[in-house]
């Protein structure tokens, strides 16, 4: 062995002893006391190589030395990494002494010496530094990708799940309404002519609708973001449950449109009743109290009363005078019930409006339930674009003698209706 590998090799083992001393001390040192170690006996092993080099004629010995020496820094430089011991270290030892040997100045030198000409070295090992996040200018690495959309929240579908919906084959559906009867039923004497009644029948039909809705999108886009097509039937599902439960709730039934619950429901009143201005500093609760019983006195069974989240809301907090709750005895604890009607919050009624009736007789026919397509449109082929259709057909319809089975109004109307005036 050359006096040159000798202190090659005696540098290393002291190195590789303070490595081992390193991993035996886990956890007791930090980067830059590790840095500041592995400095010192590089830059001890970094001037016996420069010496070396110096009093060398042999190139072959320098190129063969310098071989070594590379190979036991990479060895070391693993030891290094597994041990964790150069956590928080920018550049390792192995990429620093890499980095060094490509240097043009480095380079020039070994083949001076190969020359056989006298030379140096310039062989300076940078200190490391210790890394932090400041050192780190993209977001890539320090971001998780959160695959949930964020959107804007639609109100909750209603009326769907409240009213009567079975489902038709045709595209039409058609009832028969018993018209006024004439006659009736009578108390008969033997041997006397027996009560005649009649009555005529008339017929109603209504016509099934379609509801769409469809988007345009890359098929690049639906291959490389696995979650969007996902997303986008979710939304497409949303839009054609909305605009089904607008049509349900306040159709007008023009054109395409269905006819819904308000186009059929009568308004609010109390003419020609007791409760006309009858009830003594009237509110919301009295004005529910009052459309729950007109519609029993159509001679149906209200089962839902649906107002806005706000009305709702006032309701809760009316006070009487002294500043207590109100809780009328029509009125469960919790006042989710009026009159034994439950109260649904949704905001398909306008603030200030509310809607009482027997849904039962508010009939939806489902001719083909929500169904999403993909297809191509004109040059969409072309353009690797891909339509993504949602749609559905139905019908919505209240019978003739159904309709008194339901009350619609204003609040402000109902209580000014009702509310008895003061008396002096």
């Amino acid at each position: 062995m050359t006096e040159l590998e000798t202190k090659m090799q005696e540098g290393l083992e002291a190195i590789k002893k303070q490595v081992s001393e390193f991993e035996k001390s886990a956890g007791e040192n930090t980067a830059k006391q590790i840095k500041d170690a592995i400095d010192q006996k590089m830059a001890d092993l970094q001037k016996q190589i420069e010496d070396g080099l110096k009093a060398s004629d042999n190139s072959q010995e320098v190129k063969d030395s310098l071989e070594k020496m590379q190979d036991h820094l990479d060895k070391l430089d693993i030891k290094l990494q597994k041990s964790g011991a150069s956590k928080g270290i920018v550049k390792t030892m192995d990429e620093e002494v890499k980095a060094k040997f490509e240097e043009k100045a480095v380079q020039d030198a070994i083949a001076e010496l190969k020359n056989n000409r006298a030379s140096s070295v310039p062989f300076e090992v940078k200190a490391p530094t210790t890394m932090v996040l400041g050192s780190y200018t993209g977001n890539a690495l320090t971001t998780e990708i959160d695959r949930v959309i964020s959107a804007a929240p639609n109100r909750m579908p209603l009326f769907r799940n409240i009213v009567n919906v079975s489902t038709i084959r045709g595209n039409k559906v058609t009832w028969v309404n018993k018209e006024a009867q004439e006659g009736t039923a009578g108390m008969t004497a033997e041997g006397a002519k027996k009560s005649q009644i009649s009555w005529t029948y008339t017929e109603e039909s209504a016509d099934v609708k379609k509801i769409t809705a469809f988007v345009k999108v890359s098929k690049e886009a639906l291959d490389d973001l696995d979650f969007l097509r996902s997303e986008i039937n979710t939304d497409l599902r949303e839009a054609i449950e909305i605009k089904l439960d607008e049509q349900i709730s306040d159709g007008d039934g023009v054109g395409q449109n269905l006819k819904g619950i308000l186009q059929y429901a009568p308004s609010f009143t109390v003419t020609g009743t007791s409760f006309a201005t009858a009830v003594f500093n009237a509110n919301r609760l009295d004005v529910l109290r009052t459309a729950v019983a007109l519609v029993k006195k159509n001679r149906f069974n209200p089962n839902y009363i649906v107002i806005s989240p706000m009305d709702a809301a006032l309701m809760d907090l009316e006070k009487g005078t002294d500043g207590h709750y109100i809780l009328p005895p029509f009125v469960t604890a919790d006042g989710q019930r009026i009159a034994g009607t439950l109260v649904i919050e949704n905001e398909a009624i306008e603030e200030g409006s509310f809607l009482v009736g027997d849904f039962t007789k508010s009939n939806l026919r489902i001719r083909e339930e929500i169904n999403i397509n993909l297809g191509y449109e004109n040059d969409d082929f072309t353009k690797n674009l891909v339509t993504i259709l949602a749609e559905m057909r139905a019908v919505h319809y209240i019978k003739k003698h159904h309709i008194p089975a339901f009350l619609q109004g204003t609040f402000a109307a109902a209580i000014t209706a009702i509310n008895k005036p003061e008396t002096v």
